[in-house]
């Protein structure tokens, strides 16, 4: 299978395709328009997209874009002519729904969401939607070789005062750990105006974070069916005794997370795994080898396969 993927970032997404046999062709809309959220149909790109298309022949095209209205629907259309199953995908909420999903769903084959709520809005509206969650980057995010033991709460979580519905939530998680658990805690992310908050740089740095750690908590902005940030996939694949929030669908596709419904629940969870290290070690030792086996771009590519047949 050929795969065309013009994307916004997600280099472990073409790695994974190779992986599995196919060929990938990329395309960086960034290249041409820069970073941040742009609308326009830039001619450049247009045509670099349709000219590859024509070249390449890809069977699917998987483009992530999110809230960028850059394809044009004339280019969806060609590369749909020419025999490409299209998927554009957002692994982000925002609520309400941008309208740009509703208008990207009448011009390609599935829109894609990792979340159901979004899935159901763009349904009901007489598209094709389906369920598809991020994936992660294995060569990065693993057990790694250890080299002393676990130890400690490490939470990472960016603060954002007003702006999404469990934005309080959060905090009030934060604090109470921050409190109960002292320095066995530490709590990683920016808008927080906290001295003792630290900030995380690049993935290896995160990486090697969950490594040290004995246990992750996970509390996202949304309670959603099937939405949980990347963050619980690379806690886990990292080894760590993840505990998060619950939400539908956590325990289907997270069966080793601890569940919370409280902010005491995840108290009490946090001082079990603190209180019984080789259990907690030996929870995030088997989360590791789940993830990697369920949660890659490897598995994503996959389920979208299934959807050409």
């Amino acid at each position: 299978m050929n795969i065309l993927h013009i994307a916004m970032g997600s280099p472990e997404f073409d790695a994974a395709a190779r992986d599995l046999g196919y060929e990938v062709q990329r395309i960086a809309w960034r290249d041409f328009l820069g970073r941040k959220f742009v609308s326009g149909h830039d001619a450049r790109l247009q045509r670099k997209i349709i000219e590859t298309a024509q070249t390449f022949r890809p069977d699917l095209v998987f483009v992530q874009t999110h809230q960028s209205d850059i394809i044009a629907p004339e280019t969806y259309a060609a590369l749909r002519a020419g025999g490409a199953f299209v998927v554009n995908w957002c692994g982000d909420v925002r609520e309400p729904l941008p309208e740009c999903y509703v208008t990207y769903a009448a011009h390609v084959d599935v829109m894609a969401f990792s979340n159901l709520t979004d899935v159901e809005l763009i349904r009901a509206k007489g598209h094709r939607s389906e369920y598809l969650q991020i994936g992660y980057d294995p060569t990065i995010y693993h057990p790694g070789v250890v080299i002393r033991n676990r130890s400690g709460v490490v939470f990472m979580a960016n603060h954002y005062a007003g702006r999404f519905p469990n934005t309080d939530l959060r905090e009030q998680v934060a604090r109470k750990l921050s409190k109960l658990f002292d320095y066995k805690f530490t709590l990683y992310g920016s808008g927080w105006g906290i001295p003792s908050v630290r900030h995380t740089g690049t993935a290896q740095e995160e990486a090697d974070i969950y490594r040290r750690s004995l246990v992750a908590v996970n509390v996202d902005h949304f309670t959603r069916p099937y939405f949980a940030s990347d963050r619980i996939l690379r806690a886990q694949a990292c080894g760590c005794a993840t505990i998060s929030w619950d939400y539908e669908g956590l325990k289907e596709e997270h069966p080793l997370v601890g569940r919370a419904t409280s902010i005491e629940e995840i108290v009490k969870m946090v001082k079990h795994a603190l209180d019984n290290p080789a259990q907690a070690e030996q929870v995030g030792k088997a989360s590791a080898a789940a993830t990697l086996e369920n949660h890659t771009w490897r598995n994503r590519i996959k389920t979208m396969e299934g959807w050409l047949s």
